[in-house]
């Protein structure tokens, strides 16, 4: 079981992006099979599936980009609501707590000190996941092409490796 699992862990970059093309390959498979009973190729069938499901991405993503963008617009309505807010919480903390303004703007500072010694790991990460996730979308649609093109060989090598029982 550890075996297996530092398998897994350490191959990770395969396995990940395998399992996700299979997945797709599997929701794709009848529709394929359709096609390829209607007289398209094989290969022709496989390619359109593809195109299908990536604009159907493409059109998610398009459509959360344009809620980002109203979020953008809306962002001075909701940025005055916030500093509303924060006023009155200073004046909440000082009359409440006698904590004086000097010491908030203290707080504050070593906050903002704090967050900007972590904002460029933070900004690292960031680049590193998109990198790996260009990455993925280039390498799971050609997966499932091929998981797709050559799914005859290999459930048979698949019943090649189980046992005759099972």
């Amino acid at each position: 079981v550890v075996l297996a699992g530092i398998i897994l862990y350490t191959g990770r970059s395969l396995f990940i992006p395998l399992s996700f093309s299979l997945l797709i390959s599997f929701v794709l498979y009848p529709i394929c099979k359709w096609m390829e009973k209607k007289g398209v190729g094989k290969s022709t069938a496989i390619i359109l599936n593809l195109v299908l499901i990536t604009v159907l991405l493409a059109a998610i993503i398009i459509l959360l980009v344009q809620q980002l963008k109203s979020f953008g617009t809306e962002w001075p309505l909701l940025k005055d609501k916030l500093n509303l807010s924060f006023r009155q919480m200073q004046s909440y903390l000082e009359m409440e707590w006698n904590i004086s303004p000097a010491v908030q703007e203290e707080w504050m500072a070593q906050f903002g000190k704090n967050s900007s010694s972590h904002l460029f790991g933070l900004i690292q990460q960031t680049i590193s996941a998109s990198a790996v996730s260009l990455v993925l979308l280039f390498l799971i649609p050609i997966y499932s092409f091929l998981i797709l093109f050559y799914r005859k060989r290999l459930v048979k090598a698949l019943v090649l490796f189980l046992p005759a029982k099972y």
